[in-house]
């Protein structure tokens, strides 16, 4: 499956490092400076990571109190071999090395980790998780909108 990542890269004395983990595949991105990934991973069902690793504190300027350069990315959109993931990505949780996670969050600023679990077909992942993301970004109660249009 191909696979297509855009990123924006911040970069303060280095790009971040970046590693794409399949079942089959680790693919690294050292000092990474450029906005596109690309790489072949096994099809569906399959299972991925995206990692930002080996930051340390020396990656982050600070004046007063504000951070003003970083090194991280922010994980602007997916391609899955053709199908478009970008708002659905702020339902993946973010996890980070203290094991606390985070969902609604695309910007890799620490050592962490987001993983992407396609357990049937990718048609059907896909549809699933762009029919999902729909109802939660509108909070739209299904059976509320219904009884409303015909009452």
């Amino acid at each position: 499956m191909k696979l297509e990542i855009y990123i924006t890269p911040q970069i303060y004395k280095r790009g971040p490092n970046i590693k794409l983990i399949s079942k089959k595949h680790i693919h690294v991105f050292e000092n990474f400076k450029e906005n596109k990934i690309t790489c072949e991973i096994e099809d569906a069902p399959t299972k991925f990571s995206i990692l930002h690793y080996d930051k340390a504190d020396t990656d982050v300027q600070v004046e007063n109190g504000k951070i003003v350069n970083d090194v991280g990315f922010s994980l602007n959109t997916i391609i899955l071999d053709g199908h478009v993931l970008t708002n659905e990505i702020f339902g993946f949780k973010t996890h980070y090395a203290d094991r606390t996670s985070v969902s609604g969050n695309n910007y890799f600023g620490h050592n962490c980790y987001m993983t992407f679990d396609i357990k049937q077909s990718l048609d059907f992942w896909i549809f699933n998780l762009k029919h999902q993301q729909t109802n939660d970004d509108h909070g739209i109660d299904v059976q509320k909108f219904i009884q409303e249009i015909l009452s």
